[in-house]
Order: C-alpha cells, then structure tokens, then sequence
C-alpha cells in the first residue's frame, strides 16, 4: 500500500471450487486482470502413521491437494505471469509425524511440474525450511512460550486452579504443584526422596477435567480407559512444577493427557506423564454379594490401624484409611475408611487419591513370591474404569489377581470392584496393570515422551518439537523469493536454512541396514562376575557368560547366555527367580539366551565378542510383509530404538521386557484392534502374533472392534522350558516340520 497499491482481502474455503470462482471475478472486476497466485494454504496434525485415520489426514491433504486443484480449476483459462505454491522441505526429506504433510507438498511439487508442462507458465514449488517470526511454525513456538493466563477462567478444586475450553476441541486445565500445596502431593512421597503424585490421582484429575468440560456429564457414569502412565510427576523440595491436563475431543470420545513442566514461561515442553481416554458410559452399577465375597476370603486376614507402613513410600494421614484385608484364592476383600478429619474430602474428590490408591494397590501379597520388604511395584496402565458415582467415605474393594503370564512376576494383572456396604456398586476397574522396578526414581511403565502447546490450527492435534533459532527471518523469505522469481527457477526448488546434504545423510545413516555386529556397542564398566558365577551354581547350567548393553544412553541392559547340562533345562522365570535369591536386582539379567556352548579362544577363556548381540538378528533376517506386520515392527522399533525388525524376531530377543511390554501390548492393541494376552508377547514371533490379530480380525468380520472381555488367548507354557521353545522355533524356522 506504500508502494500505491491497493489490498483486498476475500475469505473462501480453498478447496471449494465455487467459492473461488466467485473471489476470482470478484477480483477482475475490480483490479481488470489477475496475473499472479501464490497458494500458501496448510494444516498440520503430527502424530505417527499408526494412529492415523482418514479423516485426519484427509484435514492435512485438502488445502495442498484439493485445494491447488480446485484453484487450478477454478482460475480456468485465466493467463497468468506465475503460480507460486508454498511447498516444504518435507517433500524431500520427511518430517517425523507428518506422512500426510508430506504427501501433500510432495504433490504440489508434482503438480508445479505438470502445469508448466501444460500451458507453459512459470510454475514453481518452492520447498521452505522453517520459517521464524510467522508461519505454522512459528504459530506453535509462539504459543508453546505463552505465559499470559488472562483468557483462562479460575475454578473452585484442590488440584486445579484454571481452565479454558477451545470450541468444539476440547479443554485446558492448570495447576500450579508444591509442597505444602496440595495434599496429594505432600502425603504421597518416595523415603529418602520427592514428593509425586499416586497413578490414582492422574484418575482423578482426568475425571475432574471431563466432567468440568462436560459440565457435569448430567450425573452419569463415565468410563476411563486405555490409561498408561508414561513418568512419575515428581516435584523436589522447595520447587513447583505446573502440570496440565488437556481433553480433546476427538469423534464423540475424548483424549486426555496429563503433563508438567518447571514453572517458568520459557518452558515450552510439557512431559507426558499419563495419558488415556474419557467418555460418558451407559453401563449401568450392578450389586456384589458382599457376604459371598467375605466367606471366600477369611483364609488370612489383615487388620490396620493408622497410616500403612511401605517400604518405599512414606504416606500422610489420608492413607491412614486402610482399615481390613481378607486374603482368598487369587482374590481380597478391603475394607477403607476416611479418617473423620477428612470425610469432606470425598465432597470434592469423586475417586479419592488416597483411597483409590489403596483400594486397588494394597492387596500385593496375592502377586507368586511378593516380598514387601524388597519388591516395588508401581501402576503401570488400566484397561478400563467405569465410575458409576463417587466414592464415599467408607468404601469396600474386591480384589482379584491374573498372572501376566511369561513375565515372572514382574507384571501383576488386577481386576477391581469398588462398592458400597450394600454391594452398590461405585467403580469397575479392569485390568489395572502394576509393575516391579527396582529404581522409584524411574517409576514408569515407560519411557516419557513430551508434547508442545499447540495454537488452533485446523486439523492440528499435536506438534512437533520446533528450534527457530536458525530459521529463515521474514526479511529473509522475501528476499529469497524474490530472488527466485526474477531469475527464474525450475518448477521446484528448495530455500532452506540449513544443508539439505547434511540432512539427507542423517536420514540416510537412520535408514541403513545394520550390519551384524554395527549395534554391539561397547560393554558398560559393569562386573558381571558375580551374576556368571550365580549361573555356574545352578544344578541345571553348565557354563553362562553375561554381557551389559547400553542401547541408549543410560539405557543398559544385562543379558545372560546360559548353556544347560545334558538332560537339564530351567525355564527364563525359573532362572531370575534364582538369582533374585542372593544378587542385587541390578544385576538381574533382562533377558537370557540359550546357547549350546559358550564360544572360547585359543586359550580357552569365553570369547565375548563372538557371543551373539540378542538385539540384533545376525542371519535369517526376512522383513515384515503383510500391513500388521509392518505395523507391529513399526511399534517395536519405536519403542526399544531399533533400527529393523524382521518377521522372525521374538519381542525378548530384540530387548524386550516386562516394563516395556506393557506400551508395546496397548499399541498393539491401538494399531490393530486386538488385544493380546502377554504370553503371546513373550513366546510368539512377530508373524506369529501377526497373524493371531489378522485371524481374529478375520473372525469378528474386519471390524477391529476390542473385545476387552477376552483377550487372544495365549499358548500355554504348560511347564514348556526355555531350551524346549527355543529349539521348537529353530526347528520351524529351519523348516523341519
């Protein structure tokens, strides 16, 4: 306008041809002629292909693909000077997250190409790196730095201080977490250690979320489900950390995620600390037979008084409401009571922290071999809760315990039923998932992830992490476009910050095959002695070597390679069990391999670098082939940092184990509607269990629809030793039915 020029600004849906139209004449009829179009239109939505449906990519792909066709279309045979499409580097190199984002600047850089082709007219795709100042990129960066809360509305709860709803998205929720702030936090802390927050109060927080968005839910019951819970939200004394709860609303159900970050306005990354979904249930409460229930567990009862003594945690007066437990067969009855300071509690509190914590955590002794004083176990996942209504003061919980078979007892599965003294019915829990770790500092089932604020972008529902450091200035864009248009360019060309050759080799080093030994990284400074010459003692072992893998940095990992004497055999739980007896947890190995004899140099000491690395295959490698193949191998290698997966691989062999099996069980499930017993995990190959989802999907019609009731069935171990599979699976593989 400086210049003398005028600025019309019209509004229509780039991918509605007759809407365009009429902006085009609108054009003409005031300006005469159009001689020029840039498309700038985008949308992002990051998330892994996995979790991907057609509706949300179709959100990202309409403004690129439709919409250049439909402005195409509509522009007719209109002659213009130049047609600019804003591309991105994704095209060429892909972005993690954004296959749909790709895709479509992939087709625009195509299209650039066919147009000039077609009526000769300067056609150019340009492919941006990142841009800073304005853009999506800097949109999500801008709003990850945010620290004004003014638009946020102040609620009236102890563990949430403001809110604010995003039209037809979802809702925020804050809170600011310190000692002598919350009494969740303080009551509920590691010995020698930080306060946290119990898995039973991200339960409640949820709850409190949804039913602040829905406005109540109209007094009905609710269901939670999928929960997993990803890092402990630990706040050290004398310091705060924020923490967040999104609800999002995704096709008549609601995600949540629960993350914190340090209170500080620069922190634009929020950890993941559990995530799940929430929506309204129909369900409506049954009845218990609380006397049935009691007579079946008066084998052994427990009676309590005061705040429950733990191992590991140190608990304030509200845990102080553990009042009976009555031990049956794989079952137990609990009696709690708030103490009377505390009754108003449950006025505010829906599912009770402190109660809820107990009510499902407390019945341990029913786990094969639990030792109170050495074992500690932290939640993990919950299949389901329905709540029906809230807790009061006084509830009863009936406790029943399933082995998580092939996992020892590092997995424990727990049904439970919360009900009144009249059998009322208050809560279902189905499979609620704990598991034993050995350090409370890293109390997860696993490994965190992180999540950035996000601005309202259509189609967005979550974004990438984004340095803008070195991204390109608004200054510097014109200039660079400029450039190119006067010099004239071939229909697609790049304009980025940074080395594209740089780029391409990194991916390029990603995407390599690994050669057999390229993962067998230098061994920890660990002495292992102590674990080989545990192994040497046992009656069924001839001879066993150890080795220390660090995968990932901090991340080791201590195999054991055991050949057993003629005539013997000791199954992998067998074998820990023994050595948990006189070693230190930490050298517990995750995992052991079978092997004939350990290899031995000239000299006869055990030749270590010939032992094989059990998280890479060396031979027989076949890669995945059908869609449930490639989608379970894509679950693996994303969460053990793997590099290929074949068909062949046992979920053990490539790294596997009990803590991560968990996530692997709940993606698995997520990415091909079947639910797997955690047998199959452990004792099935990739194809195996491959085409044990393909054969049920095949059986329930394609729906993919869970049947949470009745997971796939596992093979039973039936006393199957380790040295039996395993040469019951050479022998497959080898052909020799």
């Amino acid at each position: 306008e400086a210049n003398g020029a005028e600025v019309v600004v019209e509004s229509a849906d780039v991918s509605d041809e007759t809407a365009l139209r009429g902006v085009i004449e609108r054009a003409k009829n005031r300006f005469g002629a159009i001689h020029g179009v840039f498309h700038l239109a985008g949308a992002l939505d990051d998330d892994l292909i996995l979790l991907k449906d057609a509706e949300r990519a179709r959100r990202v792909l309409t403004p690129k693909v439709q919409g250049t066709v439909a402005l195409d279309r509509a522009l007719g045979e209109t002659k213009l000077d130049l047609f600019v499409l804003f591309s991105s580097r994704s095209s060429v190199s892909g972005v993690a997250g954004q296959i749909d984002y790709t895709a479509a600047n992939a087709f625009l850089d195509a299209f650039a190409y066919a147009r000039q082709a077609r009526d000769g007219t300067p056609t150019v795709a340009v492919g941006w790196g990142a841009w800073r100042d304005v853009g999506m990129a800097a949109a999500l960066a801008d709003r990850a730095a945010e620290s004004d809360y003014s638009e946020w509305e102040p609620i009236e709860h102890p563990l949430l201080d403001r809110m604010r709803k995003e039209p037809e998205r979802g809702a925020q929720f804050l809170g600011e977490y310190a000692l002598g702030r919350r009494w969740m936090l303080d009551e509920h802390r590691l010995r020698r250690g930080n306060a946290l927050i119990p898995g039973s109060g991200y339960l409640e927080l949820a709850r409190e979320a949804f039913l602040q968005y829905a406005n109540g839910n109209g007094g009905g019951a609710i269901e939670l489900s999928d929960i997993l819970f990803t890092s402990p939200f630990f706040v050290p004394d004398g310091q705060a950390r924020e923490l967040r709860v999104r609800v999002v609303a995704r096709d008549g159900r609601y995600g949540f995620t629960i993350g914190g970050r340090p209170v500080d306005p620069a922190a634009s990354r929020w950890e993941i600390h559990a995530r799940g979904t929430i929506q309204p249930s129909s369900r409506a409460p049954g009845r218990t037979d609380v006397a049935a229930i009691r007579a079946r567990c008066r084998k052994r009862t427990r009676e309590f008084q005061g705040i429950v003594e733990h191992a590991h945690l140190d608990f304030g007066p509200r845990w102080g409401c553990l009042r009976t437990i009555g031990y049956g067969n794989d079952e137990a009855l609990l009696e709690l009571e708030l103490p009377s300071d505390f009754a108003g509690d449950t006025e505010q509190h829906g599912l009770h922290p402190a109660i809820l914590d107990l009510a499902t955590g407390a019945a341990q002794e029913l786990i094969e071999d639990y030792d109170a004083a050495t074992h500690f176990y932290v939640p993990a996942s919950y299949g389901s809760v329905t709540v029906f209504r809230s807790l009061p003061a006084r509830v009863l919980s009936h406790v029943r315990y399933r082995a998580a078979g092939g996992a020892g007892n590092d997995i424990a599965v727990f049904d439970i039923t919360l009900f009144d003294e009249a059998g009322g019915e208050l809560a279902d829990i189905s499979e609620f998932v704990m598991v034993r770790v050995t350090d409370p500092m890293h109390a997860s089932a696993a490994g965190g992830d992180y999540e950035d604020d996000e601005p309202v972008v259509a189609g967005a529902a979550s974004a990438p992490a984004i340095d803008l450091t070195n991204a390109i200035r608004p200054d510097e864009g014109i200039a660079a476009l400029s450039r190119l248009l006067r010099r004239g360019t071939p229909p697609h060309v790049l304009a980025l910050p940074e080395n594209l050759n740089r780029i391409l080799a990194e991916l390029d080093e990603a995407a390599a095959p690994v050669p057999a030994r390229e993962a067998q990284r230098a061994q920890p400074a660990i002495d292992l002695g102590p674990l080989e010459r545990a192994l040497d003692d046992h009656p069924a072992v001839r001879e066993a070597a150890g080795l220390a893998h660090e995968e990932r940095p901090g991340d080791i990992r201590i195999v054991a390679f055991v050949a057993f004497a003629t005539g013997e055999h000791a199954t992998v739980s067998e074998l820990r069990r023994y050595l948990r007896a006189s070693l230190d947890e930490s050298l517990v190995p995750n995992m052991v391999t079978e092997v004939d004899a350990l290899p031995r140099t000239p000299a006869g000491d055990i030749d270590r670098e010939a032992l094989p690395n059990p998280f890479v295959k060396e031979d027989e490698f076949v890669a995945p082939r059908t869609p449930t193949e490639l989608a379970i191998a894509a679950i693996w290698k994303d969460l053990l940092g793997l590099r290929r997966v074949g068909i062949h691989d046992n979920f053990l062999d490539v790294g596997g184990h009990s803590l991560v099996g968990v996530r692997a069980l709940l993606q698995i499930e997520k990415a091909t509607g079947v639910r797997l017993h955690p047998n199959l995990l452990t004792l099935q190959t990739l194809e195996q269990i491959a085409a044990e989802c393909d054969r049920l999907n095949a059986e329930r019609g394609g729906s993919g629809e869970t049947s949470p009731e009745r997971p796939a069935e596992a093979p039973s171990s039936g006393g199957i030793s380790n040295r039996l599979f395993s040469a019951v699976r050479q022998a497959v593989r080898g052909g020799q039915t």
